[in-house]
């Protein structure tokens, strides 16, 4: 192979990789957005950059070179992976998890593309790759406007209002959107600046209408994805691109808008706008407007569902930076953090709202993650950035620079590191750095690339580079996306109930190797236990101990959060009918080592009460309620379980009472199970009209279930309802021999009553 066509292989996969990264998405696996699109760029810069490595190795003027950009990268890299493996689980920080995927690995293929692209500057086409890059944006817009009109574009899902493209999450979209909408505007005052230099208005109006829709189209689905967070950080940007040319305005372009006064009093009229919009915020009039309408609904009081769960994260954070203020807790690991700190209140607000794994503000992420240290070398690595941007002779693009990161950082505020807008830094980075480095020399003429271009055979160092790439992509990236599949075909294996080949699956996906291993065994065991306790004998107790033992990998494997802890005690009960003793006991030890590493997590109080319920023990199951309701008693959980047990325990007007306080508090019923089984503690209780109502809401929640059918139809015979007491008895008589039930006995008077033929044997169809 020769010198030139390995730098055009090389190219050409960067291309495939600024356009590819962002389109692809992987609709028949778990995480089909974040987790596929990682795996791809990961997959494509191993092979970048060892083909890369080859041509180093062979030819010098590619190797990388000491700048400040490089010097300070790699004091970041080298921190980062400091603090990853002195961390508290190191395994996570170096990965990350399969929902992110931006762990300290991650930021080392971010950082390998850079180098390749400034090793190669001189051979990249940069203004077509930038150009690739504003087109792939302006498709991704296109996506994002259809999913507005076909929600099911990509997946069986529905993005709502806010669309999300391939990105899948709005505010993942419109970081990466940020960086091309200031790519767009270079190329758009650069095309104007030659314009005015050559005179040829009239061959660039396409290149011009092509700019201008890409722009617009950018700046459009930034606000019709209304992301709070990027709104604000494209002002940022635009502030400081006016301020820029403020100071130094462009002299290419005619006037007025070569001076500074037109830049004076754009900035005073953007200031002026804001204060109108703050002043003005809760009008009708911003409610029609996207974007600007969910601006009106940001408070920081905690009665915003939206804000106080970040709040509460954000404090967290805070509290976890004081106790390692130097080193940190290690990347990824910020749910370690929150687990630590958790506030009841947070319960509130939602289930979901209880799990942080981020912060959600990339500084106090930096000073979780590594302190002091990791934030320095950070800060410091955005200053090489800028040190090196503002020795460019280019001023446009260096304008352009400087206000893309000033966005980038503003819109790191309100939301953690993705992969788009991660990928677009680092792509930002690789140019500038290679501009840097050949700001004092000119391309290569024809001459230097005829003797640039050797022709001496690179075949054998290619292949041997090619080889380990290809190990790695094979074992880590096409491994993980792999069990990503099998994962996914036995989640909707247990969704359509055929749980013997949703099993096997699950098994073939964890046969594989992958740094994500442990998620996935997570989830299978979480999948297997809660469906042999909810479906009785649709999973073997083989199975079910096969799952149990699965969680406890997880758990010994990464022991520091709190989940992998109370998520097995919810698992012990759920399968305590197989061994009673062993699993009621380890349930009872397990929740003790997750209230110690997140105390006041009401959910752990609750599996623990319902494991007291397993042995009997319910005065000791309402004790560790009342815990739970005194962490917060505005938690509707807090009640409803507390009434639940209060029923089994014969404290009926309690349980009524609890029950009630939990309903009146907007809980919500989770399964149909729920509904029917209070509709019995109150039937018992004589509230039977109320009971009738709950059976009502089983029924409708599970119309083919059977117990649910005939329990509805023996509710509306005892308040007096004979004819819809007889047409659900009867449709279940259809169904069910009740002469086999044990409860014969007792329906056989109300069938005898209502005339329905439950004493003779029908067949089951």
């Amino acid at each position: 192979m020769s010198q030139k066509l390995l730098i055009k292989i090389i190219v050409g996969l960067i291309f495939l990789t600024v356009i590819g990264t962002p389109f692809f998405y992987f609709p028949w696996g778990v995480y089909p957005y974040v987790l596929a699109k990682q795996l791809m760029f990961q997959s494509l810069v191993e092979v970048i950059f060892f083909l890369w490595v080859a041509l180093a190795l062979s030819f010098p003027k590619y190797r990388p070179r000491l700048t400040p950009l490089t010097l300070c990268g790699g004091i970041f890299l080298a921190v980062l992976l400091l603090v990853s493996v002195t961390g508290v689980d190191s395994w996570q920080s170096l990965w990350s998890t399969y929902e992110r995927g931006i762990g300290t690995v991650a930021f080392f293929h971010l950082a390998a593309l850079a180098l390749v692209i400034s090793s190669l500057y001189q051979e990249i086409p940069r203004r077509k790759l930038l150009y690739a890059s504003l087109g792939t944006s302006l498709l991704i817009d296109v996506l994002a406007l259809i999913q507005l009109w076909v929600p099911q574009l990509l997946l069986i899902e529905n993005p709502g209002t806010r669309p999300g493209a391939t990105f899948g999450n709005p505010t993942f979209m419109t970081g990466y959107l940020m960086f091309n909408i200031f790519i767009g505007m270079y190329f758009l005052l650069d095309t104007l600046k030659r314009t005015r230099e050559r005179g040829a208005l009239r061959g660039q109006i396409p290149l011009i209408s092509f700019l201008v829709t890409a722009i617009i189209a950018n700046v459009s689905i930034v606000f019709l994805a209304q992301t709070r967070g990027d709104i604000i950080a494209l002002a940022v940007g635009v502030i400081t691109l006016l301020g820029l040319f403020y100071v130094r305005p462009p002299e290419f372009l005619p006037s007025p808008f070569n001076a500074r006064k037109l830049y004076a009093i754009s900035l005073f009229a953007i200031v002026c706008l804001a204060a109108v919009f703050a002043l003005t915020l809760k009008n009708n009039f911003w409610k029609n407007i996207p974007g600007f309408s969910r601006f009106q609904s940001v408070s920081f009081s905690l009665d915003n569902r939206s804000v106080a769960p970040r709040l509460f994260a954000l404090k967290a954070a805070w509290q976890g930076f004081l106790e390692k203020p130097l080193s940190g807790w290690g990347p990824e690991n910020f749910d370690v953090v929150f687990d630590r700190h958790y506030d009841p209140r947070s319960l509130e607000y939602s289930y979901k709202e209880t799990q942080f794994d981020k912060p959600h503000n990339v500084i106090l992420e930096y000073l979780d993650s590594g302190g002091i240290l990791l934030l320095l070398a950070f800060m410091v690595f955005l200053g090489a950035a800028m040190y090196e941007v503002l020795r460019i002779p280019d001023v446009l693009w260096r304008s352009m620079f400087i206000a893309s990161i000033a966005a980038y950082v503003a819109g790191k505020v309100f939301i953690f590191e993705t992969i788009g807008p991660l990928f677009m830094l680092y792509l930002f980075f690789g140019l500038a750095d290679g501009a840097f480095r050949n700001r004092q020399k000119s391309p290569l003429d024809a001459q230097t690339r005829k003797e640039a271009y050797g022709s001496s055979s690179l075949g054998p160092l290619v292949g041997v580079f090619a080889v380990i790439a290809g190990l790695i992509v094979y074992v880590v990236n096409i491994q993980s996306l792999t069990v990503s599949y099998y994962h996914y075909k036995a989640f909707q294996n247990f969704l359509h109930q055929d749980i013997e080949a949703g099993i096997s699956n699950f098994k073939k996906g964890l046969s594989l190797w992958s740094p994500y291993l442990w998620n996935f065994k997570r989830d299978y065991a979480i999948a297997v236990a809660g469906q042999y306790f909810n479906r009785p004998g649709t999973v073997s107790n083989e199975d079910a101990i096969l799952a149990i033992q699965s969680m406890e990998e997880v758990r010994d494997e990464h022991p520091s959060g709190a989940f992998n802890h109370y998520a097995l005690v919810n698992m012990y009960n759920e399968v305590s009918a197989i061994d009673p003793q062993y699993f009621i006991s380890a349930a009872e030890s397990e929740a003790k080592v997750a209230l110690q590493k997140s105390p006041g997590r009401q959910v752990v109080y609750f599996y623990l009460a319902k494991t007291r319920t397993l042995n009997g023990d319910y005065p000791g199951a309402l004790a560790i309620l009342k815990t739970a309701l005194e962490e917060d008693p505005k938690v509707p959980d807090a009640h409803f379980y507390y009434g639940l047990v209060s029923f089994a325990n014969k404290e009926q007007d309690i349980g009524y009472r609890e029950i009630k306080t939990a309903i009146a508090m907007g809980r919500q019923w989770v399964t149909f199970y729920e509904p029917r089984v209070v509709a019995g503690y109150f039937a018992d209780s004589g509230h039977l009209q109320e009971a009738l109502g709950l059976y009502e809401t089983a029924f409708a929640m599970a119309p083919d279930d059977l117990e649910t059918e005939i329990k509805l139809g023996a509710a509306y015979f005892f308040v007096g309802n004979n004819t819809l007491a007889k047409k659900y008895l009867s449709d279940a008589a259809r169904k069910f021999d009740f002469k086999k039930s044990p409860s014969y006995q007792e329906f056989k008077p109300i069938l005898d009553k209502l005339g329905v033929g439950g004493q003779e044997k029908l067949d089951i169809k």
